[in-house]
């Protein structure tokens, strides 16, 4: 029996990922393996193929009609999510939080305590965190695509030690899906404890899940998240090779050589330029390389601009790590505002105009965004 629970918990958890990351059963054309059938400690394994007519078809519902157009984004990367927990012995599964093999997913250990929950994963898309509970009352179904998909709306708290979150919970399908503040992953990485409890329509549901090795996954998946989408700004597409790394290295030698004195190491330089229609142009400098050195995200960026190629660059825009994005429908002096979001830690936007010369964080702006 004992066999049979552990096996239970890894075909819980396949379904978890797998509905993290397709979201629409219309989007989902690939073929992978599954165990369908659970019987004493063993299963039957047989190829599921999501194309072809008279097979079974792995279909797993849209766990909330919000994820619906992000679900394209995910499904090449739910086939090897599903491997890798395959892969996961039981007992193992069972124990202490485990990351998947790609994209940012974390698999929960198995829930004591639990009424109505069975297993559980963490996954971050777009820069938001989703917890995935599973009621277990019809996985089996969701297999062969034998149930529909509306959704009830109830509440959820979640506790991790003092700290309490509450939220909405969305059951779909023998999942409840809640949408979890980014504050709570801190807690979670140092707690013992995770406490769900749902109410409402959407219960009633409860569980009790261990945080062992959570610190751990958490660092690992965090910087695996997507970026947030950020339709109609235009990414700073920094690279290591790109040909402006030549005047980024002139323009940040002083930098460069502050940064090998106080590490004695080499740090990682990537750079990219970008022409304004005008004429006028931006050089843009990413040092990485210590967390002691640059702060939490380990890297530091900057920007140069002139007026046009016969000008030397001037120094007009310092940052902490973060991808820069331009918006250039919004300028200042013809300089298009520079949008941030940074490459760890929570995912707030901060927005900079050009003003007298250089660039100037504007708080207005920021809280619009």
């Amino acid at each position: 029996m004992a066999a049979t629970s552990g096996f239970a918990l890894v075909i819980s958890s396949i379904l978890v990922v797998a509905e993290a990351y397709i979201g629409d059963r219309r989007k989902a054309p690939f073929t992978i393996r599954a165990y369908l059938d659970v019987s004493m400690g063993s299963a039957v394994s047989r190829e599921v193929d999501g194309e072809q007519k008279g097979r079974s078809m792995v279909q797993v519902s849209g766990m909330l009609s919000c994820f619906q157009g992000r679900a394209a984004r995910r499904v090449g990367m739910a086939a090897g999510l599903v491997a890798t927990v395959l892969s996961m012995t039981p007992a193992h599964a069972a124990s202490i939080w485990q990351q998947a093999g790609s994209g940012s997913v974390a698999i929960l250990p198995q829930p004591t305590k639990a009424d109505g929950i069975v297993g559980a994963s963490l996954s971050c898309a777009e820069q938001e965190w989703t917890l995935l509970l599973r009621t277990g009352a019809d996985w089996r179904n969701q297999l062969r695509g034998d149930v529909s998909a509306s959704s009830i709306t109830g509440a959820a708290e979640v506790t991790i030690g003092k700290a309490r979150f509450a939220m909405p919970a969305l059951r779909t399908n023998g999942t409840i899906a809640l949408s979890l503040p980014y504050k709570a992953l801190q807690p979670i990485s140092i707690g013992t404890i995770l406490l769900v409890d749902i109410s409402g329509e959407a219960g009633p549901a409860a569980a009790q899940f261990a945080l062992g090795g959570s610190k751990k996954v958490l660092e690992g998946i965090e910087p695996l998240c997507s970026p947030r989408s950020m339709d109609g700004y235009e990414l700073v597409a920094l690279s290591e090779s790109d040909a402006a790394v030549t005047d980024a290295r002139r323009l940040i030698d002083e930098d460069i050589k502050a940064f090998k004195l106080a590490t004695m190491s080499e740090p990682r330089l990537e750079a990219a330029q970008k022409t304004l229609a005008d004429g006028k142009a931006m050089l843009f400098a990413r040092l990485c390389g210590s967390s002691w050195y640059f702060g939490r995200s380990g890297c530091n960026i900057s920007a140069f601009l002139r007026d046009h190629a016969q000008q030397n660059w001037r120094a007009a825009y310092e940052n902490e790590g973060s991808n820069a994005y331009l918006d250039l429908a919004s300028t200042g002096d013809g300089w298009p505002n520079i949008v941030s979001v940074p490459l760890k830690g929570k995912p707030d936007l901060s927005v900079w105009r050009f003003e007298d010369g250089v660039y100037a964080l504007d708080r207005g702006l920021m809280a619009a965004e």
